[in-house]
């Protein structure tokens, strides 16, 4: 959640969501490609692959 929210508390991850919901996922898109480009979050989004899967 700390990759997500990044330093703004949040709001970034909110907007991006809220847009989402409405049919634009470009900010959705970017967020997930930054949380991706770690070592850590491209672990964190195999393993959410994986439980969707189940």
């Amino acid at each position: 959640m700390q990759m997500l929210s990044g330093t703004d508390g949040g709001t970034g991850l909110n907007r991006a969501a809220a847009q989402a919901a409405g049919g634009n996922t470009a900010d959705m898109v970017k967020m997930l490609k930054q949380v991706m480009s770690s070592p850590e979050g491209a672990a964190l989004v195999q393993r959410i692959g994986q439980s969707l899967q189940k």
